[in-house]
């Protein structure tokens, strides 16, 4: 299975600077989402056994789930 790469943001010309809390938002955003995408890699890379694949879906879940609340806070402001 492919991972695949964050969508590129268009860039925005000068006149049009964005405030700097939506620049953290965005930074916190791709942050979160190469994590979990390095999350899933490093899990894939463990072996097949019984413990590591324990190991494998909590991290998983945990890598995973920071991204989620980002997403959920953001759309709670």
């Amino acid at each position: 299975m492919k991972i695949r790469e964050p969508p590129v943001e268009r860039e925005k010309s000068p006149s049009q600077d964005e405030p700097s809390f939506i620049k953290v938002r965005k930074d916190i955003r791709r942050r979160t989402y190469e994590f979990a995408l390095q999350a899933i890699a490093l899990g894939r890379c463990l072996p097949e056994a019984n413990d590591a694949k324990v190991l494998s879906r909590q991290l998983l879940r945990s890598g995973t789930s920071i991204g989620a609340n980002v997403e959920r806070s953001s759309v709670s402001v």
